[in-house]
């Protein structure tokens, strides 16, 4: 079970560093979501939710400069230096809310697009928060998922993963208000495409289709 006040906790503590190996705007990976999401034409307002210290928050926010984009996140730690980094490169439209993926503080139907990267495997209700999700999307609206594939990680991402779980235990063992889980691994850094597709489907998502790159899985949705 997940203790998801440590583990807002535990984000806070590391948002000063997060940037330095997160904020890469010109990635692949962040130039897929880019296109995932508007491969059938703009969308005038986006969400990010989970949306750590705004990689794609920014990355939406200067590929659409018309459209509203809203980066949301529960720990207050990581929307400071998102904030920060939308200052330094310049890019006024965004918003960053502190806000809860399982209580998403918007009415109904509000987004075209929404994506959520990296989140999953630290969701004590998945179910939950891909409903609320659902809530939040238009009719037309697109949900992308991205999540690590477990099964097509080289040895070096794995490596790091073990290097970011080791200092976890490290810290977690002596400072006890950042033990957010027990037995934290890599298979519990990870979701299992199944499971999640499973559901997706049971919050009533419409999988339009699912992509394997760069390491990671795309999950394409929409509403049903």
């Amino acid at each position: 079970m997940i203790d998801t006040q440590r583990l807002v906790r535990w984000y806070d503590f590391q948002a000063p560093f997060y940037r330095w190996w997160r904020n890469d705007y010109s990635h692949p990976i962040v130039k897929r979501v880019v296109r995932l999401l508007t491969e059938n034409g703009p969308r005038p307002t986006l969400l990010d939710a989970g949306c750590g210290t705004g990689l794609f928050t920014i990355a939406l926010a200067r590929a659409f400069p018309q459209s509203s984009v809203d980066g949301l996140d529960a720990s207050a730690g990581m929307l400071r230096i998102a904030r920060r980094e939308a200052s330094r490169h310049s890019v006024a439209s965004p918003r960053f809310v502190h806000g809860d993926l399982l209580a998403l503080p918007y009415g109904a139907g509000l987004f075209d697009g929404a994506v959520v990267a990296g989140v999953f495997p630290g969701l004590p209700d998945r179910q939950g928060a891909l409903v609320e999700l659902r809530r939040v999307l238009g009719p037309t609206g697109r949900l992308v998922l991205v999540e690590f594939d477990r099964s097509a990680m080289r040895a070096r991402t794995r490596a790091f993963f073990w290097i970011l779980i080791a200092g976890y235990r490290v810290v977690s063992s002596f400072a006890r208000r950042y033990r957010f889980a027990t037995g934290w691994n890599l298979t519990r850094s990870t979701v299992d495409r199944r499971a999640l597709e499973h559901e997706a489907r049971e919050a009533g998502l419409r999988i339009l289709r699912v992509e394997t790159a760069h390491e990671h899985l795309f999950f394409v949705l929409e509403r049903g």
